[in-house]
């Protein structure tokens, strides 16, 4: 193996060796998917490059490479332990009808061989079970054939990305760390289940280093394949992984792309990661979590209540939470997000372009938490007590007044041994629903979503995550359930603006309050509130 390489260097070596075979380099396209509505946040390296595979857009060259900050949403409740990660890192080269399986095979070995430093002694390979001609070249290419292992759809069948989109059988590179990572079986192997030992630990021997993936078919939304016009190529080779292997590190926490972070997270607890296993825990939760959120506010998400933003502040808000377990009673993940941009804002500008944003965003999602936090925990904790399981009246009393993300509330009931009544909850939820409905019949509601939708606008534009001030026009005045054009000294009405700095209640914060100047009078804004019938934001004040 070569000396040890920084990430940079992995990268970059990974980057300059496919532009030296005629790949063209691409940056890395944003979290958001651009102009695919059958995903929530980019999860491969490829999906920037659908249009591409599906025939549908031509690529500028047929031989493509990236390194794509990646995001996956169902080990967010994991993140903590040695193995997941939320937000990472996917190297990729792309053939779109240009090479196939032969010289990915190829390319691969090469890279990992001349490049990195690791010869093809190192690995054991995986094969669709139906992909014979993927078998021939991998034994012709040196790899024995007790080291080639056939898997099925389970393993070795890759896409779509989503609910349609290219797919195809894959291939895949497994390091094998060596015997003292194993299980001891005799039969033990890539994806393989056994236990080590009493303590329940998974065997790691063979971690799987970098996915070929041979596109032949397109899903269809029917769940019908046909095939492509242009057979491609898709792979992807995972930068912490990578790192891990060529840093001579246990896990990701250790190497240099994790370090800033993590010794940020000890200064600020005076906790050290790798004392016990809980403040290990806590300290990389805080070190993840504060990473991924950066990225995902530089490319635009913002906390909410549903779809990215709800990912977002799940993401924060479990941060928060085990920044608490260390003693952490204030704002801090605004340090966590200046040490991120410093590693990472050369490799993605977006940080650095972004960074006064993302720490407003995360400062008042942290600050509009906090109190909600403390009393909602004291809430929950008191319901754990003596009781098996939580009710579903409890979760969705945390879910609704104190902004606890459910997912939060299941993760601290099971740290204390109690179920959870998911089955209440989702009654509470659709009782909430029937609530709404029911309301929205009532002749006042209806009146008032009338005034609303006199008004002619159509959402309130939200400032608060750039500014705390602002200007705009007054859309309307409405006092009695009626538009008025002016009102008097000692009023209470409601204003409608355009743009607004004001937080809306929702999600366990109450709705802020402030004032408004105008040239002929002030108000005092004493709350806001979303109307969520009419997507308007509104606040009630008395003209003083």
């Amino acid at each position: 193996m070569t000396s040890k390489m920084t990430s940079e260097e992995i990268r970059e070596a990974f980057l300059s060796y496919f532009e030296s075979q005629g790949h063209l380099r691409m940056a890395s396209g944003s979290l958001i998917p651009v102009g695919d509505p059958t995903l929530l946040l980019t999860n491969a390296g490829m999906v920037p490059f659908k249009a591409f595979f599906s025939g549908e857009s031509e690529p500028p060259r047929k031989r493509l490479v990236s390194s794509q900050k990646s995001f996956r949403t169902p080990d967010i409740d994991e993140v903590g332990d040695t193995t997941h990660l939320t937000l990472f890192e996917m190297m990729g080269n792309f053939s779109f009808g240009d090479y196939f399986k032969e010289d990915a095979i190829k390319f691969a070995l090469e890279f990992l061989d001349t490049r990195l430093g690791l010869p093809k002694e190192m690995f054991n390979i995986a094969v669709h079970d139906s992909d014979n001609e993927a078998v021939e070249l991998w034994l012709q290419a040196g790899i024995p054939k007790e080291k080639i292992f056939r898997f099925g759809d389970e393993h070795n069948w890759w896409g779509p990305a989503g609910d349609e989109g290219p797919c195809g059988p894959n291939t895949e590179l497994f390091y094998d760390f060596g015997d003292d990572r194993g299980c001891g079986k005799s039969d033990c192997g890539p994806n393989c289940e056994y236990e080590m030992n009493a303590q329940g630990e998974v065997c790691d021997r063979f971690v799987e280093l970098w996915n070929l993936v041979f596109m032949q078919f397109y899903h269809n939304l029917d769940g019908t394949r046909t095939p492509l016009p242009a057979p491609g190529v898709d792979t992807g080779l995972g930068l912490e992984r990578a790192v891990v292997i060529l840093q001579g590190v246990s896990t990701i926490y250790e190497t240099d792309l994790f370090q800033p972070m993590i010794n940020k997270a000890q200064e600020l607890t005076g906790k050290k990661w790798g004392s016990d296993r809980d403040t290990s825990y806590a300290i990389a939760t805080i070190a993840e979590h504060g990473r991924s959120s950066t990225f995902l506010i530089a490319d635009g998400v913002i906390p909410g209540n549903e779809g990215r933003g709800y990912v977002l502040r799940r993401v924060i808000r479990r941060a928060i939470r085990h920044g608490r377990k260390l003693g952490l009673d204030e704002p801090f993940l605004g340090e966590l997000v200046k040490v991120t941009i410093d590693k990472m804002g050369g490799i993605f500008p977006e940080l650095r372009n972004n960074q006064e944003f993302i720490l407003n965003v995360i400062k008042l999602e942290e600050e509009r938490f906090q109190q909600a936090f403390e009393n909602g925990y004291s809430l929950l904790t008191d319901a754990l007590v003596d009781t098996k399981t939580l009710s579903g009246e409890v979760m969705f009393r945390l879910w609704d007044t104190y902004g606890f993300p459910v997912e939060m509330t299941q993760e601290i009931a099971e740290e204390q041994g109690v179920a959870v009544d998911m089955d209440g909850f989702a009654k509470e939820m659709a009782a909430q629903r029937e609530r709404g409905r029911a309301s929205s019949l009532t002749g006042g509601d209806r009146a008032k979503i009338r005034v609303y939708e006199g008004l002619g606008v159509e959402a309130t534009r939200f400032q608060g995550y750039e500014q705390v001030t602002g200007s705009s026009p007054v859309i309307g005045l409405i006092t009695s359930d009626e538009a008025v054009d002016k009102v008097t000294e000692g009023q209470d009405i409601e204003i409608v603006l355009l743009d607004t700095p004001f937080y809306a209640e929702g999600g366990g914060q109450v709705g802020d309050a402030g004032e408004v100047s105008a040239p002929n009078g002030e108000l005092t804004i004493n709350d806001t509130a979303d109307r969520m019938m009419c997507a308007m934001a509104h606040a009630i004040g008395n003209v003083t």
